[in-house]
């Protein structure tokens, strides 16, 4: 499948500039601010999950640390495994639920600013 420029002389046309008004300019910058605070909301969240994962993470291996000295291992051990655990979440999720989330998607932005429309 080839890939197709976007098509930017819509916004010129007579049909979009009729169409066009204050009430539509009002409906674009409603779902603007909307869309705006959804990802806002959705980031504070995420960084409240991470925080928290990594607070219980780290006061785990500290009371592992402070029950006696063969725990160190134990710490070290569940250090490990927790880091291989978020990784399997974090492969799994990018291959089963999310594949366009792989890699860091700025070609893909610089390709869509530059006109063209990617799948």
């Amino acid at each position: 499948m080839g890939k197709s420029s976007l098509n930017f002389d819509m916004l010129r046309t007579k049909i979009f500039e009729d169409r066009s008004g204050v009430r539509a300019e009002v409906y674009v910058w409603i779902a603007h601010g909307l869309v705006g605070i959804i990802v806002g909301f959705i980031a504070f969240m995420i960084s409240i999950v991470e925080e928290m994962s990594t607070e219980w993470r780290t006061e785990t291996v500290q009371n592992l640390l402070d029950q006696d000295k063969a725990s160190s291992i134990k710490a070290y051990v569940f250090y490990v495994i927790y880091a291989l655990i978020c990784v399997f979440v974090a492969t799994m999720l990018t291959i089963y639920v999310g594949p366009g989330a792989n890699g860091s998607g700025v070609a893909e932005i610089m390709g869509l600013l530059n006109g063209i429309n990617y799948p």
